[in-house]
């Protein structure tokens, strides 16, 4: 009896473990086509603009390091009149 269970539980188990067919992957066909490498026309934009706009940021950013000089001086000489470091 014992026998006859184990013969029935692998022969279910290999009917379960059945091959399966593949999937069917489209593939592409090589029809002598070309593909475009060209870059979308926004693509060459953006270098440009991020120069324009950091271009004239560079006025701003003299006049803010200016003001950090100035700052700093005074910040520093009135530690120095008190005696600080």
């Amino acid at each position: 009896m014992k026998k006859v269970f184990l013969l029935a539980a692998a022969a279910a188990c290999l009917l379960a473990c059945k091959k399966k067919n593949p999937e069917n992957i489209p593939q592409p066909k090589a029809d002598g086509t070309a593909v475009s490498t060209a870059a979308p026309a926004g693509l060459l934009e953006a270098p440009a603009a991020y120069v324009k706009n950091s271009a004239a940021k560079v006025d701003k950013a003299r006049e803010a390091a200016a003001l950090y000089e100035r700052t700093a001086e005074r910040t520093l000489g009135a530690a120095a009149e008190a005696g600080g470091n």
